[in-house]
């Protein structure tokens, strides 16, 4: 399964256009901590939107590609299968 790379760009520049419209202030703390090998973020979270907002960090801060797993629920009336080429 190949993620779109327009789905990715469009989710990517929301996201940024978001957080600077509100003010968001992200910050990460211990990046020399993670290794460049290939690793697993494990994500503690309270609500559904973590699964967006995890991946845009990650993608953002440590420029690696990641993948994450949600509940089909997650989706609600959408299909994922628009968001994927293939």
């Amino acid at each position: 399964m190949i993620v779109s790379d327009r789905v990715i760009k469009t989710v990517v520049a929301s996201l940024d256009a978001l957080t600077r419209a509100r003010g968001i202030d992200i910050r990460v703390h211990g990046r020399e901590n993670v290794p460049d090998q290939p690793v697993l973020f494990v994500v503690n979270h309270f609500t559904r939107l973590e699964t967006v907002l995890m991946p845009y960090v990650i993608r953002k801060y440590f420029n690696r590609f990641p993948l994450s797993l949600a509940a089909q629920g997650f989706f609600g009336r959408y299909t994922p299968k628009l968001w994927i080429d293939g």
